[in-house]
């Protein structure tokens, strides 16, 4: 074992930073910051460039890494470079081993000093190389699996303006729902094992994780449930901070939610969950949501707007066609 301050140090001074409003959008060099992406913009400046590559970026607060083995920039927020302190270290290794651990996310521990203080089983350079090739390969096979989930959802987008980009018929979401509310305005007494509580994070990339480190009683539940009796094929809506996304219930799963998720019940006579969640992600309905949200430092959807959301409504016959289509393709993905 060895700890990660016994074979990498931090890089504090190399020149000059990139300011966030100098970034282009094409330039020489690539520009490296805290940012989730791996590059976040270019510039053609020679006089400050890091050369000393490979290197492993750490951001200090959003705690994401990043490895560069091309010469670049620093973006101008706060971030750390790190380098290999010997020649017997593949920094790709150690990139690697980083990734592999969880950063506590209370006091200190958001910060470097508690990385330092990390240890890794440390292998001989040549299994050190003979790792990096497997997890490289790896890293390949999910970067193209990821293009092609990208593909498949551009694929039930493009699905969804072709069967029904010209449809005339309209009605508003209060038309086609039951009930349209939000989840518990209180905070419920959470227990350390129970029933899943969700937050509006929980509700991400239009579906819904269960990931949650709350959880009620099952008292709590079926007093909560009362105003939100959710069902499979029910739709929750994030509506605060990244609003708009919409998730169908997809299993018997007993869980509540907090207030910034807006809940839907489709009338499942006039409506098939399924288009109905495609149709909340189409231009024209992300459009209305976008002119309808309300306060600045905490964008908001409000209820009242949730329920004026006009939606295009084919005949059933026309949803449920797309339907089956769409669960083909999620099937794929």
């Amino acid at each position: 074992m060895k700890s990660f301050n016994e074979i990498i140090y931090d890089v504090t001074k190399f020149g000059r930073k990139i300011k966030t409003s100098d970034y282009m959008g094409n330039g020489k060099y690539p520009i490296i910051d805290q940012g989730k992406n791996l590059i976040s913009g270019y510039t053609n400046e020679e006089n400050g460039i890091f050369v000393d590559v490979p290197a492993i970026i750490f951001g200090d607060h959003t705690r994401i890494l990043k490895y560069i083995d091309t010469p670049f920039f620093l973006g101008a927020d706060g971030t750390k470079i790190l380098k290999a302190k010997n020649e017997n270290c593949n920094l790709k290794f150690i990139y690697y081993a980083l990734k592999n651990i969880k950063i506590p996310d209370t006091g200190y521990n958001r910060h470097y000093k508690w990385l330092k203080e990390s240890s890794i089983i440390y292998p001989a350079i040549e299994h050190q190389d003979k790792i990096v090739n497997i997890l490289d390969r790896i890293t390949s096979i999910i970067t193209l699996k990821k293009q092609q989930l990208v593909f498949l959802e551009k694929l039930k987008h493009s699905l969804f303006v072709e069967m029904f980009g010209d449809k005339a018929h309209i009605l508003t979401m209060n038309d086609l729902c039951n009930i349209i509310t939000d989840g518990t305005h209180q905070s419920p007494k959470f227990v350390s094992d129970g029933i899943p509580f969700l937050f509006v994070s929980n509700v991400s990339e239009n579906k819904i994780s269960y990931d949650t480190g709350k959880f009620i009683s099952i008292d709590t539940y079926k007093e909560l449930y009362k105003r939100t009796p959710i069902e499979k094929y029910d739709i929750l809506l994030s509506t605060v901070g990244s609003y708009g996304h919409p998730a169908i219930v997809k299993s018997n799963k007993k869980f509540l939610f907090q207030r910034h998720i807006a809940y839907l019940k489709p009338k499942k006579e006039l409506i098939n969950s399924i288009y109905l969640h495609a149709a909340i992600l189409s231009d024209e309905v992300q459009r209305q949501i976008e002119s309808k949200v309300k306060g600045i430092a905490q964008k908001t959807l409000n209820l009242s707007e949730i329920k004026t959301l006009k939606i295009p409504l084919p005949s059933m016959t026309e949803q449920n066609i797309f339907a089956t289509i769409v669960e083909k393709i999620d099937k794929h993905k």
